[in-house]
């Protein structure tokens, strides 16, 4: 097979209003540069191990790239590896003779052992992926080893991790653009982005230069945005799209952000915890918590996985569950019986509380939401917001009916992840279903099967992120949540 690379980094088919167009001649007349600029959060450097800011880990992206990268499908793509393959837990990657870094030289097993020691640290944003990445090492110069401690294909997703070559500073990556010093005009140091003359894809079209300017808060960068002081920053749409004006397209992506509900096993009200967590299930509204609360901006779930993921695409799995009458059977399973209106367990109106951590608007709002929706079923339901710490507590010695909560899910979309979010053990049955799907020896839908026998948690929503652009620059930008400036869905390959 060879692979033909149809890749868009800073470029797009159509160039007739893309300011990178303005860099050097067209026709027989020379026209003059206008500069590209991105929004920097200046609280934060642009370290690729330790930076969480998204605003900066976007400039990040475009100047160390890992061994794969993620498509917007969140399937993994070999970017400075050329080929690899599996062997029960261990993948062996052969790093590509036309990876180089922007001084010139070559991209060894080497620096990818550096590399991941920098990205194990417990400062980095990448620490939590060594959970499952047991060891790693350099076969030979152009062969890196690495080792999970569990068997799935889907651990290749998390080998993304940015490669810097060894023994520097850490400011040498291989990435399209080289970050330098760049005086501003007030006499400050600020930063500028310059094309890397050995970046592998050697084809691509770009801007000559990047300027990247410094804000304080999230609010002066949207002033700037908006105003055309910035051509492209990353966008906060979970509260809408209104926030961003005038000359302004905004491409959005689903991000790995998961919320869900967990109801108390302890619970009198919830002795049949998974036929009441059923029915809460059928009983939430997603759509509804979608359209009201965030204007679309989520994408709702009742699966605990991604749904821009290519397996769950591929899965073919229903938009949504939202049944009453199933929601009812479900209660009436559980011996939740309604009497005049109002459910009862045993006689007793089933009162209960809803915690959230009042720190997040948007969850508190989602929260009031799945009360009002339990209300209409007969439940006497009402929402606590709590301080972090306080929540926490409350969580923990377990004073709750139901609590709302948010995960990072890992790039191997290991539902095992939520498991030790909770603090709880799944049933035997769910482990193993996990364990059989991680492997590939089960599907989806059979997988679902036996989630939806168990509910051990009650998915609701993943959050969407989106990039902002100017339109004199639509085309110049792509979005996609690990590499924002990448177009990288134009890769292919061909026979």
């Amino acid at each position: 097979m060879c692979l033909f690379i149809l890749f868009s980094v800073l470029s797009g088919c159509d160039r007739s209003d893309d300011i990178s167009s303005l860099s050097g001649e067209s026709g027989n007349n020379k026209e003059a540069v206008i500069p590209v600029s991105v929004a920097m959060y200046s609280a934060e450097s642009l370290d690729p191990y330790t930076t969480k800011n998204m605003t900066n880990r976007n400039i990040i992206s475009l100047c160390y790239p890992g061994l794969f990268t993620l498509d917007s499908s969140w399937t993994a793509v070999p970017f400075l590896a050329e080929e690899f393959s599996f062997s029960g837990n261990m993948i062996t990657i052969s790093i590509s003779g036309q990876a180089f870094f922007s001084d010139g030289s070559p991209v060894t097993a080497a620096d990818c052992v550096s590399s991941f020691d920098k990205a194990k640290e417990d400062s980095s944003v990448f620490s939590s992926r060594f959970s499952y990445i047991q060891s790693y090492s350099a076969v030979s110069e152009k062969q890196f080893l690495v080792e999970f401690s569990t068997v799935s294909a889907n651990n290749v997703n998390l080998l993304d991790i940015p490669i810097v070559k060894s023994e520097t500073d850490g400011s040498v990556g291989a990435g399209a653009y080289v970050l330098k010093l760049s005086p501003s005009s007030d006499g400050s140091d600020g930063f500028s982005l310059y094309p890397n003359v050995y970046f592998l894809l050697k084809d691509i079209s770009s801007a000559e230069k990047i300027d990247i300017i410094k804000y304080e808060t999230q609010e002066e960068m949207l002033y700037a945005f908006n105003y055309g002081s910035v051509h492209a920053m990353y966008a906060d749409i979970s509260l809408g799209k209104e926030k961003y004006r005038g000359n302004t397209e905004l491409s959005s992506f689903t991000t790995n952000n998961f919320v869900f509900a967990y109801i108390n096993p302890t619970s009198r009200f919830f002795s049949n915890r998974a036929e009441v967590s059923r029915g809460i299930t059928y009983a939430i509204n997603r759509s509804e918590i979608a359209s009201d609360v965030f204007g679309g901006e989520v994408s709702a779930v009742w699966f605990p996985f991604n749904p821009a993921w290519e397996k769950t695409v591929l899965a073919q799995l229903n938009d949504d569950i939202y049944s009453e009458d199933l929601a009812r059977t479900s209660f009436y399973n559980a011996r939740l019986y309604v009497n005049n209106g109002v459910l009862e367990w045993f006689g007793e109106p089933v009162k209960i509380r809803i915690i959230v951590n009042n720190d997040s608007f948007s969850k508190v709002e989602v929260a009031m939401k799945i009360a009002e929706q339990l209300n209409e079923f007969g439940f006497d339901a009402i929402v606590e917001t709590l301080p972090w710490e306080k929540y926490l507590v409350a969580v923990e010695e377990g004073n709750y009916d139901i609590y709302i909560a948010e995960i990072k899910m890992p790039p191997n979309m290991d539902v095992f992840s939520v498991e030790s979010a909770l603090g709880v053990e799944f049933s035997p049955e769910m482990k193993e279903a996990v364990v059989l799907f991680n492997e590939g020896k089960i599907d989806m839908l059979e997988f679902m099967s036996v989630f939806s026998s168990e509910m051990p948690f009650i998915p609701l929503y993943y959050t969407k992120g989106a990039l902002a652009l100017n339109r004199s620059v639509k085309g110049l930008f792509a979005p996609s949540e690990n590499n924002l400036f990448f177009n990288i869905d134009e890769w292919r390959v061909e026979p």
